[in-house]
């Protein structure tokens, strides 16, 4: 039962004017500004009902790019969560400002009002030096604060692969992030501290390989931002 959609798009003169539809109700939507922007544009329809919601180009401009859209029950009380995740990369990808699609300037144009960084091990397992991911990270928290609180997680792992990082190297980097998220107004969780650390969570089998967690020690860690939330 829905009422209310959020849809993010690529914005820009340059793009076709489209419409949200939902039942007999139809909502007219036009990007406008700097070509290559990136926007979020709401639709409100007066009709809560379970109706799929259709969306469809009346423009000539351009294509059409859509990059997500969020529905919901304007009556209820919910959360909102975006994953801006993607696998395998490094802080400097998400601190990427080159356009507006990159991911730090996305996040800016979200607004969030609650952001959950957990960066770190691959740039250990990539190499990138700690003054670059310290770097990044406050391009990342710049870009999320105007709008909201930021929680800084140190990720956890497992076992004593090479690609985690030595324990005395994980420690220096744990602590340069400690003291960056005190230095910065934000919320410091220890992922590897709650599970005992490396020894004890691979012994508790909290993980499914050296570095992705199983789902009760997911639940874990989840529990320590949900209190944070709350």
């Amino acid at each position: 039962m829905v009422d209310r959609c959020s849809v993010f798009i690529r914005n820009g003169t340059d793009r076709p004017a489209f419409t949200v539809g939902k039942g007999t109700e139809s909502v007219a939507l036009i990007p406008t500004g700097p070509v290559g922007g990136f926007a979020r544009l709401e639709a409100s329809f007066a009709t809560r009902d379970s109706a799929p919601i259709t969306i469809t180009r009346t423009g000539t401009n351009g294509n059409l790019q859509l990059a997500g859209m969020i529905a919901w029950d304007s009556t209820k009380p919910g959360v909102e969560i975006a994953n801006f995740g993607a696998y395998g990369v490094t802080s400097t990808y998400q601190a990427d400002m080159a356009s507006a699609w990159s991911p730090a300037t996305a996040l800016a144009t979200y607004a969030p009002h609650l952001t959950v960084v957990n960066l770190g091990t691959n740039d250990i397992a990539q190499g990138q030096p700690m003054a670059t991911w310290l770097a990044n990270l406050r391009t990342i928290v710049q870009q999320a604060r105007p709008s909201g609180s930021v929680i800084l997680t140190w990720p956890a792992v497992a076992g004593v692969s090479p690609a985690g990082g030595s324990d005395s190297n994980r420690s220096q980097w744990r602590n340069a992030l400690r003291a960056f998220a005190f230095d910065n107004g934000c919320l410091f969780i220890d992922e590897e501290a709650q599970l005992g650390g490396r020894a004890a969570a691979q012994a508790a089998t909290a993980f499914a390989d050296s570095l992705h967690e199983t789902a009760w020690a997911y639940d874990v860690q989840a529990a320590a931002i949900v209190r944070a939330i709350l």
